[in-house]
C-alpha cells in the first residue's frame, strides 16, 4: 500500500484512524461499539508502525556507503 499511495499518505492516514478510532472507542456506548473502535484502532496502529520501519529502512540504506 505504501509503494502504491505513498509511505507518508500512509503513515499519516494510520496516524489519523488511530487518533479517531481511540476517540470513537473513548466514547462507545456498547461493547460492541468498543471492540469495533477498538480493532480499528489496531489497524491504525499497525499502518504506522510498518511504515515507520520501512522509511528507517530506507534511510538506513540510502546512507551506507
Amino acid at each position: 500500500i505504501g509503494d502504491r499511495w505513498g509511505r507518508k499518505k500512509v503513515l499519516l492516514g494510520g496516524l489519523g484512524l488511530f487518533i479517531v478510532a481511540n476517540i470513537a472507542a473513548a466514547m462507545a456506548s456498547t461493547v460492541t461499539q468498543l471492540l469495533v473502535f477498538r480493532i480499528a484502532g489496531g489497524v491504525g496502529a499497525a499502518m504506522i508502525s510498518l511504515m515507520r520501519a520501512m522509511v528507517s529502512a530506507r534511510r538506513l540504506e540510502a546512507s551506507s556507503p
